[in-house]
């Protein structure tokens, strides 16, 4: 399995988000943190940490914070997932493959339950945080510290 821990670089990759853009990851976050996000409208757990997310993403996207959704829901679900998305005021992009567990970024990534979160620096590639530090109330807390550890580290 890849070495995912804090310090080390993320898995790059390219892939096309659900209304068609482009992603290459890292590269498409440059200056940016970005968070990786394995979840499925199915996981009970993944809706649960849904608040969390969504106040993370509502206070510090306009700062610099993105979120990257990679679905574990399965064929034929894309247009549900589409619909959960805008009715849960989902609004960063998303990834779906509809192979369930055996989606190409969750092999890549060794992903072996979910919700299975990182925290990847755009310009570096660099992983962050991890699960430990991504969820519960204090998100969005944590991101706001981090993009204040990240604008100083470019000045």
């Amino acid at each position: 399995p890849p070495n995912l821990a804090i310090g080390q670089p993320a898995i790059p990759f390219e892939m096309t988000a659900l209304d068609g853009s482009k992603i290459v990851f890292p590269k498409s976050y440059a200056g940016k943190l970005v968070m990786l996000d394995f979840w499925a409208t199915w996981c009970g757990p993944c809706i649960a940490e849904l608040p969390n997310v969504k106040k993370a993403y509502a206070d510090w996207h306009d700062k610099g914070f993105e979120i990257v959704g990679i679905s574990f829901d399965n064929e034929g679900m894309e247009e549900k997932l589409k619909t959960f998305t805008i009715e849960k005021e989902m609004p960063w992009a998303h990834i779906f493959e509809g192979k369930g567990w055996n989606t190409k970024l969750g092999e890549q990534y060794d992903v072996s339950g979910i919700p299975f979160v990182l925290l990847v620096d755009g310009d570096t590639g660099e992983i962050l945080a991890t699960a430990r530090e991504l969820r519960g109330p204090g998100l969005s807390e944590f991101i706001g510290k981090r993009l204040e550890k990240k604008k100083e580290t470019v000045k």
